[in-house]
């Protein structure tokens, strides 16, 4: 993403990335910034009104994950109705479909992320049209439904 991100400031020097959570890389991820005057913003553990306040502000949420077993995040977003860019990976190909609900790149290609970023940026009606999009997506992951089905399916199996 911050490599993408170096081919994004070089054709909107106005965008700002915001960087949620912490890892074993942040450090090496602040010096990169840094190196390339990066215009990104990172923050550790926030609170839930916090991370509202930046779902509000925002234009796109990327997810570029190497892997998602399931992807909360882009959930998250889904329900704040803010577009998502995300990696073409198992866990999150299995909630994002692409063009659809979102748009999904190929893992480890800064080209493609760099593109598609600029692409929405520059097309509210697709950025909505995604929004709406994935938002009609949402009643899928009602956790209680989700819960009642699966202990149908082990009742089914266990019979």
């Amino acid at each position: 993403l911050l490599q993408a991100m170096v081919s994004i400031k070089n054709i909107d020097p106005d965008v700002t990335l915001h960087i949620v959570g912490t890892g074993k890389d942040k450090d090496e991820l602040v010096k990169f910034s840094e190196r390339f005057d990066l215009p990104v913003i990172f923050y550790d553990h926030i609170s839930d009104q916090e991370l509202q306040k930046i779902y509000a502000a925002i234009a796109i949420q990327i997810v570029p994950s190497i892997f998602e077993g399931f992807g909360i995040s882009i959930l998250e977003g889904m329900a704040n109705q803010v577009p998502i860019i995300a990696t073409d990976v198992d866990g999150i190909r299995s909630i994002v479909r692409h063009d659809y609900s979102g748009m999904l790149v190929p893992y480890n290609d800064h080209d493609a992320l760099a593109d598609t970023v600029i692409y929405l940026l520059a097309n509210p009606q697709k950025r909505r049209e995604l929004v709406t999009n994935a938002y009609r997506e949402l009643p899928k992951y009602n956790w209680q439904k989700n819960y009642f089905q699966t202990i149908q399916l082990y009742e089914a199996l266990s019979n």
